[in-house]
């Protein structure tokens, strides 16, 4: 039965592409005993998906393949270049959107008008459009979008409300407006060509405005600026151009959250004294229990206790030799004495945000120095940032691509220097940093400490997340995630925060 197995793995392993399989690239028998075994979830009729058994019925494993799904089905039945994503869609993967949408609209050349569900009440809505076909196509991990221009003039009203940031970050980039002009002028986009204005305007872009004013006025067409945003203005802060737009977008979602964290988290105590290091010691037991649990890892306070104490032995000791959990717990406790020297060093220069971007790679090297030091891990394994993707369970977001990180952790660290509340750099710390998931393994661990370190520098106490209070706070992070509302996590930090003080006060 097993080697049967194996070879139904060996052959859905070479006819499979990046965990998708086509119901017709293998066998009927292969198909049905690994759909049994749980190494094959339906998508649809005809594909599946290649997974391990036991993790099928995780989001993430379906989050993590979605793009590739989408890619190789509708090149599979549309061709090459007879798709692609509508206006909208085309500009959330141009502004570097990480969330997967719940619906994904598609365009086509031949007939195909059909909405079909797909896993975790995501969905695809394709319709045939041949006279409206764009007729220059681009690719964004190799799915067909409208080049940047055609979607920017082809835009819903709507999605200048919804997604004003998106659309911000895009025309952030342009050094020029003569091929979006041209484009304006081709298309008669009047419309367009009058909330382009208006946004260039509305991001103090004014010379562009003009430009696109004057440019239509020469066609023979008279615009006026409209701004179509309805919120507050949106600026990014530089003009720089990156590679990608990501590091922008995570300071224009620093901007928009963080006047929510000031009016929903408490101030702290009128006199900024650092909380007395013992207690933060005293802690230690609930912190490490707590946030080591949270992470789903089975470590009893009797074996923090033992490691602190400096009893834990594995080499020698057979019970010690619950290896994994015991090598995280070590880490755990070599990083928290790094957290209170960085503390320590913030007493005398309060410089959070450069303590914390020449810190930080300390943090994360402590704790995983015990699995380098074991074997497990290679030293090159925990040096610099990660370098593939990386999936959150259950969560439609998608942390940013690896290439991404360098600009974003530079951007991060700036926002953490510049930034003069310490509620929302506690707050935000800990979010943008899980948000950005920089590491292969770690980043819930380290966003805590970040948190805790911020609190603790700006005049509040340590606080435990409780392993308790897991599902609020993943949901929480959840919803400033996908629906950039930053309120229940501030709240929930909050609440925690309150707990422990309160507990502090009765002893």
């Amino acid at each position: 039965m097993g080697q049967q197995l194996a070879l139904a793995l060996k052959e859905v392993k070479k006819n499979s592409r990046d965990h998708i399989v086509k119901s017709n690239r293998i066998s009927r028998k292969v198909r049905e005993q690994l759909t049994r075994a749980g190494y094959l979830v339906d998508v649809i009729q005809g594909w599946y998906l290649l997974t391990t058994p036991g993790i099928e019925g995780n989001s993430d494993v379906w989050y993590g393949f979605y793009w590739s799904f989408i890619r190789q089905y509708l090149t599979e039945r549309f061709g090459k270049t007879g798709y692609c994503l509508s206006a909208d869609h085309s500009m959330n993967l141009h502004a570097g959107e990480t969330i997967i949408p719940e619906q994904l609209v598609v365009i086509t050349k031949k007939a195909s008008n059909q909405a079909i569900e797909l896993p975790f009440k995501t969905s695809l809505l394709i319709y045939s459009d041949k006279t409206n076909f764009p007729k220059k196509i681009s690719k964004i991990n190799d799915i067909n979008v409208m080049m940047q221009e055609t979607a920017l003039c082809r835009l819903s009203p709507a999605y200048y409300v919804e997604k004003a940031e998106n659309i911000l970050l895009v025309l952030n980039l342009y050094q020029s407006v003569v091929a979006l002009s041209k484009q304006l002028i081709e298309t008669a986009s009047l419309s367009s060509a009058e909330r382009l204005a208006g946004a260039f305007q509305s991001m103090g872009l004014k010379g562009y405005a003009d430009q696109i004013i004057s440019d239509m006025k020469l066609a023979g067409y008279h615009i006026k600026a409209e701004n179509s945003f309805q919120r507050k203005k949106l600026v990014v802060s530089s003009r720089q151009i990156y590679s990608s737009p990501y590091p922008a977008r995570i300071e224009l979602l620093w901007q928009s959250m963080r006047k929510d964290i000031q009016d929903n988290f408490p101030q702290p105590a009128k006199k900024k004294e650092f909380r007395v290091l013992k207690k933060i010691r005293d802690l230690y037991t609930h912190d490490a229990y707590h946030s080591l649990s949270i992470e789903g890892y089975q470590v009893t306070e009797e074996l923090i206790q033992k490691i602190a104490a400096g009893k834990w032995n594995p080499a020698e000791n057979i019970h010690d030799r619950d290896l994994f959990s015991g090598l995280s717990a070590k880490g755990y406790q070599d990083a928290f004495q790094s957290v209170l020297q960085s503390i320590q060093k913030t007493k005398l220069q309060t410089k959070q945000g450069q303590i914390v971007s020449r810190d930080l790679q300390t943090w994360y090297r402590a704790l995983f120095t015990p699995f380098v030091k074991s074997g497990l891990y290679q030293a090159s394994d925990i040096i610099g940032y990660r370098n593939q993707p990386v999936y959150i369970r259950n969560s439609r977001h998608i942390p940013l691509p690896n290439h991404s990180l360098v600009d974003v952790m530079e951007k991060y660290y700036d926002l953490l220097k510049n930034e003069d509340n310490p509620a929302v750099k506690a707050v935000l710390g800990h979010f943008m940093f899980v948000n950005i998931h920089p590491y292969m393994d770690g980043n819930g661990r380290l966003g805590r400490f970040l948190m805790n370190y911020m609190l603790v520098t700006g005049g509040y106490h340590w606080t435990v997340i409780r392993v308790s209070e897991r599902t609020r706070y993943m949901k929480t992070l959840e919803s400033a995630s996908v629906e950039k509302n930053i309120i229940p996590f501030t709240r929930f930090i909050a609440d925690e925060m309150a707990y422990w003080d309160e507990l502090d006060d009765r002893r």
